[in-house]
């Protein structure tokens, strides 16, 4: 009986740290593959993607579905990503031009950027979950991300939360991408596609 506690506790511990290593691995991955920025959108789907497989308990190897899940999205997620660099360059440049203006212009223009800033990294907060769940053209995609996004902000700002933390977190540490980031994934993955499903099971359309 002693032995067969052992083996399962054993067994645990071992799953565990597979579990352990597999999350902190899909994190270096991820974090490499956006080095070159414009390849942010296809890694991060693809992150999701490997995160997927795990919140739906099937065991998903890390580096080789990252890889499949990477060229499956990389057409939408190169286009969201390289938007998703134009939108960020506008915004640096309204902050460079808000810079050289009266204080009162300076101040509209900062908090427009501000809430473009929040708007954009919330329609994100849905975009990735969506995009490796559901097959959408990229315009709907965009549209049914931006409306969970509004619909649902008790959700999105808990998203957000965890995703200003993980930031917050890199500024002191700048490692915490490399060991943390499919952990932020996986929480974002959860409590978004809770919300997504709550709201097609009450419109009659399948959650999956």
């Amino acid at each position: 009986m002693a032995s067969t506690d052992a083996n399962v506790l054993e067994g645990r511990w071992y799953a565990a740290l597979q579990r352990f290593s597999d999350t902190v691995l899909l994190s270096a991955v991820w974090a490499i593959a956006c080095l070159p920025v414009v390849t942010a959108g296809p890694a991060t789907a693809a992150m999701f993607a490997v995160v997927r497989g795990w919140e739906a308990g099937r065991d998903v190897p890390a580096v080789p579905a990252f890889a499949r899940y990477f060229r499956e999205n990389l057409r939408q997620g190169l286009i969201s990503g390289l938007a998703g660099v134009a939108v960020a360059s506008l915004l640096f440049a309204d902050l460079v031009i808000a810079g050289a203006l009266a204080p009162p212009i300076a101040s509209t223009l900062g908090a427009i950027a501000a809430i473009a800033v929040v708007v954009v990294v919330a329609t994100s907060v849905y975009l990735f979950p969506l995009m490796v769940t559901y097959d959408l053209p990229l315009r709907r995609l965009v549209r049914s991300a931006l409306m969970f996004a509004i619909g649902k902000p008790a959700t999105t700002l808990a998203c957000l939360a965890v995703i200003a933390a993980a930031c917050a977190a890199t500024y002191v540490f700048p490692l915490t991408p490399v060991l943390a980031g499919s952990l932020v994934a996986g929480a974002v993955y959860r409590w978004s596609m809770r919300a997504v499903a709550a709201t097609t099971v009450r419109s009659g359309v399948p959650a999956s």
